[in-house]
């Protein structure tokens, strides 16, 4: 069983689909064509949501949301799709089970569900992978993917209104993997997904997800303590932002200062992580190393300098992620996303591929 299969498609269903990314303020969408030896970039866009429509992952204006979908799929005409379940709304648990089958472990987590989430069992949709065994071991580590039901249900529900045929729902943190991990990585990596409101941090064991949580911070609050310290607006505070650079501070003129709050967090977050991996997850799952590496995405992973910077406070190396490295080498085809723009797109792009595949 795959954590990517919370409601399973007809039979007819497994086709070629649109990865299409679902965030409070943008939609965004890639499409993938074989061409020759290689996939091509047959189609990609962002639509920006009005404020207020979907909050903290949760659906507020559902007949808005569908609307708007709807016009998405008349413009751009495109049907089937897979797209994105919001990861602030996902609860992950590493369980320990005998070994014994599938059907088994299913109905097992079944009866124990309420002890890793807050909720009822009947307002669970739940779904898990076994990420390790061992012909020496008499068990299982199991990683738990649950979802309140209404979620899934409504994310469900606008895109069927809005006239798509959904072939898969993946969780955010799962697409990030499928873009930005190289094929051959057997290290714990900490991928940092920094987007506008909201940054998730997910640890992955080479593919396997072992960790994943999600806090209210983003590039939109860089842009508030740079209008605040710059007296400029919104518009003028995203400028500068992209313009600066944490290398050569001193010729910032206290642009650093305002944004340390953002940065001084971030860092405190990713120690967090650290620490829960080393002093939990690294015992529960019996391994013997921590993180080996931070890959950054998200649209505002693009300050420069930012690999560097965290780099050096944490003695981990970081660098900025490749969604690319799952499409195919540049040698024949440069896809028509710009670098600075493709970090952006990392979630969407890992959906593609799993629409493309038809994994």
């Amino acid at each position: 069983m795959k954590l990517t299969d919370l409601i399973p498609p007809p039979e007819y269903l497994m086709m070629r689909g649109v990865g299409i990314d679902v965030s409070d303020r943008s939609i965004k969408f890639v499409e993938f064509e074989k061409n020759k030896s290689y996939l091509r970039l047959k189609k990609f866009g962002e639509e920006i949501l009005e404020e207020g429509i979907i909050i903290n992952g949760e659906i507020k204006k559902k007949e808005e949301l569908v609307s708007f979908l709807k016009k998405i799929r008349q413009v751009r005409g495109f049907t089937h799709v897979v797209f994105s379940l919001p990861e602030e709304k996902a609860f992950l648990s590493l369980v320990e089970l005998p070994k014994m089958s599938e059907e088994e472990i299913k109905i097992s987590l079944s009866f124990q569900i309420e002890q890793y989430v807050p909720l009822k069992k009947e307002n669970i949709i739940f779904d898990f992978e076994i990420t390790s065994s061992s012909l020496k071991s008499d068990h299982f580590d199991v990683l738990l993917l649950a979802f309140p039901k209404n979620i899934v249900y409504d994310y469900y529900e606008v895109f069927e209104r809005a006239g798509f045929a959904p072939i898969a729902i993946e969780l955010e943190s799962l697409s990030l993997a499928r873009s930005l991990v190289p094929e051959d990585n057997k290290e714990n990596i900490l991928i940092i997904d920094f987007g506008k409101t909201r940054t998730t941090f997910s640890v992955l064991r080479g593919h396997s997800l072992r960790f994943t949580s999600t806090i209210p911070l983003g590039g939109r609050d860089l842009e508030k303590l740079i209008a605040r310290a710059m007296g400029v607006n919104p518009f003028e505070a995203e400028k500068i932002k992209k313009d600066f650079s944490l290398t050569g501070l001193k010729k910032k003129g206290g642009i650093y200062e305002a944004i340390l709050p953002i940065l001084s967090s971030l860092e405190d977050e990713i120690r967090k992580h650290q620490d829960y991996w080393q002093n939990h997850l690294l015992h529960q799952s019996k391994e013997k190393s921590g993180i080996k590496e931070i890959i950054l995405a998200g649209g505002d992973a693009n300050l420069s300098g930012l690999p560097e910077y965290l780099s050096q406070r944490l003695l981990i190396p970081a660098r900025l992620g490749n969604p690319w490295i799952k499409v195919g080498s540049f040698e024949d085809y440069v896809p028509e996303i710009r670098k600075s723009e493709s970090l952006a797109y990392s979630v969407a792009i890992g959906l593609a591929l799993r629409g493309f595949q038809g994994e």
